[in-house]
């Protein structure tokens, strides 16, 4: 099933064959080559011998995940995030099956990550936009305010809860993320931001670090 592989990975697996990267390598050149259910065979056929890797796991669940499959698909990206390492990599689509055929849970099961990977912002953000996406938009302000938490330095993770916050009909507490982002690190965005909530609550607000008066 390898015999297209490129050479130095066919070679490589002679000396190692027990190899769960090689193996997903080739794999991966399956797919970039076109050869999708190539690639999935050689995945399936993998998994027999290393029916808990990491590497293999997270290429059946995104197939799975790509073929509409959630179920199967969750269960295999539960394999790749037993190992911590592989959470940030993973958790984000883990949560988008989760959310699809269970979504009373995900967001318990999205706090587990966190534990996982205490210091990573980027993939609670990404978590964050997940449950946006879906429509739970306490939620999604809920992961934002962590991933800010984690990472205050950032402005687009500013940008992204004052526009959930903002969604939810709290256009004053939208105000306030942006003005604290905008007093932390000066940003074009944010004052693009800024301006816009400052029309929409036509009202007394901070923005960026002034009070400004809007008249009706």
């Amino acid at each position: 099933a390898d015999a297209r592989a490129p050479d130095e990975l066919r070679l490589a697996l002679v000396y190692d064959p027990k190899s769960d990267f090689l193996k997903a390598k080739i794999a991966q050149g399956w797919i970039q080559n076109g050869e999708i259910e190539r690639a999935k065979q050689a995945v399936d056929g993998a998994l027999i011998d290393s029916p808990k890797s990491p590497e293999l796991n997270l290429l059946a669940a995104r197939f799975a995940l790509e073929a509409g499959d959630f179920g199967v698909a969750r269960a295999h990206f539960e394999r790749a995030v037993v190992d911590p390492k592989w959470v940030s990599l993973a958790g984000p689509d883990l949560i988008e099956t989760v959310i699809q055929v269970d979504a009373a849970t995900a967001d318990r099961r999205a706090k587990e990550l966190w534990a996982a990977q205490p210091e990573e912002a980027l993939f609670v953000r990404e978590i964050g936009q997940r449950f946006e996406d879906h429509g739970f938009l306490d939620v999604a302000i809920a992961h934002y305010a962590e991933a800010r938490r984690r990472d205050p330095t950032d402005p687009s993770v500013a940008i992204d809860q004052a526009r959930v916050l903002d969604l939810a009909g709290q256009q004053e507490q939208a105000a306030a993320v942006i003005a604290e982002q905008a007093s932390m690190s000066p940003d074009l965005e944010l004052e693009i931001e800024s301006a816009r909530l400052f029309y929409l609550l036509n009202n007394s607000i901070l923005i960026i670090g002034k009070e400004s008066d809007a008249k009706n």
